[in-house]
């Protein structure tokens, strides 16, 4: 079911005309610790942003993101495949600024 409304919403986001004159076009979903969205590889904007909506394994349905708030106060998001494996890692400061990425190819 989940991959069905993720895929659903990407489906939507590419078809959706907007106020700069054009289609979106998506590819993956983009994070923080609160919401998912997805942003267009052509102008950049954010499309589909809607708060994380976790199952009870604590990972979001939509995203596939766990989000985590570390003893220092940094909040760490990590980003799974359909498969379960991890593919990327996002750590925010406490005023939620990017401060680490790091992809984990698989």
């Amino acid at each position: 079911m989940k991959k069905f409304i993720a895929s659903l919403l990407a489906l939507i986001a590419v078809f959706a005309c907007t106020a700069c004159g054009h289609m979106h076009t998506v590819d993956r979903w983009h994070v923080d610790y609160y919401y998912h969205f997805h942003v267009c590889t052509e102008c950049g904007e954010e499309t589909d942003k809607t708060p994380h909506e976790f199952g009870k394994d604590e990972i979001c349905i939509i995203c596939n993101s766990k989000v985590v708030l570390n003893d220092n106060g940094n909040i760490t998001v990590t980003v799974y495949n359909e498969e379960g494996d991890i593919t990327r890692e996002l750590v925010f400061d406490k005023e939620g600024k990017l401060i680490k990425e790091t992809a984990v190819n698989r």
